[in-house]
């Protein structure tokens, strides 16, 4: 089971982060639970950056607590936001189209980062009989 999620979580609605980050957590948390009682693997990729510099450093305090629950679940985690920040494709393409999604460039990127990760755990996986 894959799983990339939390830059919606973290859109500002009313003054306050559209979902609270604990619970933004707990709702991994008890993810990555069903999945492990399940006997599922599951790979974590962390949420990427859009073209909002507060946004995006909520998301990168989301992102680091993302990364803690998968270490304490024993998952993979594929961090993305800083590269991607970094990125002046994935970036000038977020700028360019609706402010959170880039062209297919940009996607390829994403695809770079995940890509090593993706393939070790399919690998697992495959090995495991899942």
């Amino acid at each position: 089971m894959v799983f990339s999620f939390g830059v919606n979580d973290t859109t500002v609605e009313g003054g306050a982060p559209r979902v609270d980050p604990h619970v933004s957590v707990e709702n991994l948390a008890a993810m990555l639970a069903g999945c492990a009682a399940r006997g599922w693997r599951a790979l974590v990729v962390g949420p990427p950056p859009i073209d909002d510099a507060d946004q995006n450093a909520r998301t990168a305090a989301l992102d680091r607590r993302f990364a803690a629950v998968c270490r304490s679940a024993g998952v993979e985690y594929v961090p993305v936001l800083d590269a991607l920040v970094a990125d002046p494709v994935w970036m000038q393409q977020v700028r360019d189209g609706d402010g959170a999604h880039p062209d297919s460039g940009g996607y390829r990127t994403l695809a770079a980062l995940v890509r090593p990760v993706w393939e070790e755990w399919t690998t697992m996986v495959r090995s495991e009989g899942r």
